[in-house]
This record gives structure tokens, C-alpha cells and sequence, in this order.
């Protein structure tokens, strides 16, 4: 996916489009799951708790960033892969 097409299904997901949301959700979902593994075993409350705070925060997206569809995300997921501290986490 290009930055354009990303830009252009984030804008349509944070308009409330379901299809441009879950098509930014299987393209994250790798680095999703990655990051829900607490000592090497699938956490699916952390993994729900990623869920719940993407789309809270979705519409919190800052557009000027964006310059490769998963350098944001990425960038904010490496500092506490097992606590994540989500309260703080935006998307």
C-alpha cells in the first residue's frame, strides 16, 4: 500500500467507513499480534486492550505524519512491547 491509498483509507476509516477500518486493521495485524505476546504466550486481553484503544483513538491520528503507512504505529509499539501503556498510546 502507498502512502496516498494509506492516507486515503485512514481518512475514509476515521470518517466511519468500516471497510477502510479493516482494511487498516489486516494490514497492522501482524505487528498487532507481535506485540501481544507476553513471555512468548498470546495475551488476548492485551491484544483486545490494542483493539479498544485503536479505535478510540483513531480520529486522534495526526494526518501530517504519515508517511509510510506502518513507521507511526511501529515507532510507538517498540517502546513497551509486554505493558504497552496504552493509556498513552494514540493512534
Amino acid at each position: 500500500m502507498t502512502a496516498d491509498t494509506f492516507r486515503k483509507t485512514l481518512i475514509e476509516a476515521i470518517g466511519g467507513s468500516n471497510e477502510a477500518l479493516a482494511d487498516i486493521i489486516e494490514m497492522y495485524m501482524p505487528l498487532i499480534n507481535r506485540y501481544s505476546y507476553v513471555d512468548g504466550e498470546l495475551d488476548e486481553d492485551l491484544r483486545q486492550y490494542i483493539f479498544l484503544h485503536i479505535f478510540k483513538n483513531l480520529s486522534k491520528f495526526c494526518l501530517k505524519r504519515v508517511d509510510f503507512p506502518i513507521s507511526g504505529c511501529s515507532y510507538r509499539l517498540k517502546g513497551n512491547p509486554h505493558a504497552l501503556h496504552l493509556e498513552n498510546f494514540t493512534v
